[in-house]
């Protein structure tokens, strides 16, 4: 079926396909309901990179839970449910990591600070550069290179696009020749693999 045959169906006919694993019908869905559920997000996030953030994530949870959909109110309807849990998922996950990264800059900040000469240098008010910056971003540089070279074909090739070239979803989408929703989930997890795999690599320094 062509894209053009896609855009005559309607609704109903694009979910029943959908339940069928048909991926291109889910991107149809995807660009009749991609604005509203963009606006809604954004009145709640207030910030557009995270905004896309949460549309990806609703997306990706929309395509994997679409066989659950009953039909009984319109699509959108359902994707904004999707969006509203996934918003609020998201500020609370964002909230904890928040809360650990600060006890954890506080916690090293001290113990490096109480290390310096009894820790004379903070009592003087004095500010102590660290001399080895450099080589440790260079450093930082080389294991987030490794991490990105450790990631399959399909997720490298999405996350360099996206954090290496700023590109959008639906730009990749475009560029690769690959379907709207199909993208969001490649990048979701190819970041959540990124940054298991890096995390593995700061522990073991």
């Amino acid at each position: 079926m062509s894209q053009i045959e896609y855009k005559s169906l309607n609704e109903k006919d694009l979910i029943k396909l959908c339940k069928n694993e048909d991926c291109l019908a889910f991107d149809e869905l995807t660009v009749r309901n991609k604005t509203q559920l963009f606006h809604y997000i954004i009145s709640k996030a207030k910030d557009e990179s995270t905004t896309n953030d949460i549309l990806q994530i609703t997306l990706i949870k929309a395509w994997k839970n679409i066989k659950k959909f009953q039909g009984r109110a319109k699509i959108l309807s359902w994707l904004t449910k999707i969006a509203f849990n996934a918003y609020y998922d998201y500020y609370k996950k964002k909230k904890r990591e928040v809360s650990i990264e600060a006890f954890d800059l506080n916690h090293n900040s001290d113990k490096y600070s109480h290390s310096l000469s009894g820790g004379n240098e903070t009592k003087l008010g004095l500010v102590v550069e660290d001399p080895f910056r450099d080589s440790k971003i260079k450093e930082l540089n080389q294991k987030i290179k490794k991490t990105i070279d450790s990631l399959s074909k399909e997720h490298k090739e999405v996350l360099e696009l996206r954090e290496l070239y700023g590109l959008d979803c639906k730009e990749i989408s475009k560029k690769i020749d690959c379907p709207y929703p199909t993208v969001c989930t490649r990048l979701f997890y190819a970041r959540k693999k990124a940054k298991s795999i890096l995390k593995r690599l700061l522990k073991n320094e």
